[in-house]
């Protein structure tokens, strides 16, 4: 059956699909400064050093006058890679802004459009191409999730649905399967995961049900690349603590991993981030600024392993992030930024070799951004949460799902809200069907 579609797919006539994107592999740094704001973009070397290319001001003021688009947050890149969303939290606002940016194949970046969003998006995140999330957080009264259109000729922003999201929700993570996870962790304590499912077709939001994490709070949520855990760190409570979590991608329930929650010896865990195999889990530390490596068993316990690195002093560490830099030989990469200035040494930004072992080999040490407390980050190629060959949701994975791909594809519907760039190399086109024909032939994910 699968040889007759292959030869059906060979056949297939597809639109130009135009898309900007770096082509070369690269990291984008959103700079948190109070009076000057911006996005940093650099260029990934084969070797995994880190090049400057740009820094972007968003906003620049004199001391004592104020912006919105300074105190650049947070920031997502869309999964095409063509955009980044950049979230701003200045203070004393009734809205925010979120400034949309347009990246360019040299790793360039280009100011698009200012668009405005309740105070305060602590987050900001891209569920599809078309569709972005972002927190409206606050320490009283209901949070929110916001969820807007982005039409892009020209680019803006259009809300299309909201929900409540509990007591202080400041992060979001995107799931398999039009999943979105929030954490509800209030400042008394008593953290929780909030899940969600997007539909793509509809544009709602739809509130799946929640989950106490057995930890104070739920910081800094990750995802193996399978989709199938979800980690959280427990903050500054002690004893220092993450929860892993088992997901259902159907149904979007969770249950906790046996011998949940786990030890992690660095002072208040803040960042969970898998490693693309999906072996290890990152762990970053607030207090002390370590990121300490865990092995994932197969039933997703943890297991900690070594201190990958002790950035600095207390609060130093910035975010984490981890990407597969495609080529002959891939190879995985850690990066992490130091957001403080002290004993003269310059803020910047790290990579680093993830080694087999999960040790790893730094290759950039603190390259200055040329901004103010480089913070989050955004990476190209992104990484999808979950190779699911399954694209139609139907519970099964057949030819039925290489229709569907086709249709979404060539500019049909897409109600299940798939990434259509299935094989994560920046076009839909038929390479993606390819590829889904190899997994579910058995060929595994691809690469």
């Amino acid at each position: 059956m699968l040889s007759m579609f292959r030869t059906s797919v060979a056949l297939v006539v597809f639109p130009a699909f135009a898309a900007a994107q770096s082509l070369a592999p690269a990291v984008f740094v959103a700079n948190n400064g109070n009076l000057r704001g911006s996005v940093t973009s650099l260029r990934i070397n084969p070797d995994g050093t880190l090049a400057l290319v740009q820094d972007l001001v968003t906003a620049e003021v004199p001391s004592g006058q104020s912006s919105p688009g300074t105190n650049a947050y947070s920031i997502s890149l869309s999964p095409d890679g063509a955009y980044l969303a950049v979230s701003h939290a200045t203070a004393a606002s009734v809205t925010e802004q979120i400034s949309l940016i347009r990246v360019n194949p040299d790793a360039t970046l280009t100011f698009e459009t200012a668009a405005q969003t309740p105070d305060s998006p602590l987050d900001v995140e891209w569920v599809s191409d078309s569709l972005l999330l972002a927190t409206r957080t606050r320490t009283s009264g209901t949070n929110e999730i916001i969820l807007y259109r982005v039409d892009r000729n020209p680019i803006r922003l259009t809300e299309v649905d909201r929900e409540p999201a509990g007591s202080f929700a400041s992060r979001l993570a995107i799931g398999p399967q039009g999943l979105v996870f929030v954490n509800d962790s209030p400042l008394s304590g008593g953290g929780q995961l909030r899940v969600y499912r997007v539909d793509a077709l509809a544009h709602t939001l739809t509130p799946l049900g929640t989950m106490f994490t057995s930890t104070t709070y739920a910081l800094g949520m990750g995802l193996t690349p399978d989709g199938t855990r979800v980690y959280t760190a427990g903050g500054a409570s002690t004893p220092y603590r993450v929860s892993a979590l088992t997901l259902d991608p159907i149904t979007g329930l969770l249950s906790e991993v046996p011998g949940n929650p786990f030890p992690s010896s660095g002072q208040s865990p803040k960042e969970c981030v898998a490693s693309p195999d999906g072996a290890f889990l990152f762990v970053g530390h607030g207090t002390d600024a370590t990121i300490r490596t865990h092995a994932i068993a197969p039933d997703g316990a943890l297991s900690e392993v070594s201190i990958a690195f002790d950035v600095g002093i207390q609060s130093s560490l910035g975010d984490i992030a981890t990407l597969r830099v495609p080529g002959p030989t891939p190879q995985d990469l850690l990066l992490f930024t130091d957001k403080e200035t002290f004993d003269g040494t310059p803020r910047g930004i790290f990579s680093a070799l993830i080694n087999p072992d999960g040790s790893i080999q730094l290759r950039t040490v603190r390259l200055d951004t040329g901004a103010i407390s480089p913070n989050d980050l955004a990476v190209w190629p992104g990484s999808s949460p979950a190779c699911d060959p399954d694209v139609n949701q139907d519970g099964n994975t057949d030819q039925d799902d290489i229709a569907y791909l086709v249709n979404v594809i060539s500019g049909g519907g897409n109600p299940t809200g798939i990434d259509p760039d299935f094989n994560r190399d920046g076009n839909e086109d038929q390479d993606d069907l390819l590829a889904l024909v190899h997994t579910i032939a058995g060929g595994g994910c691809p690469e």
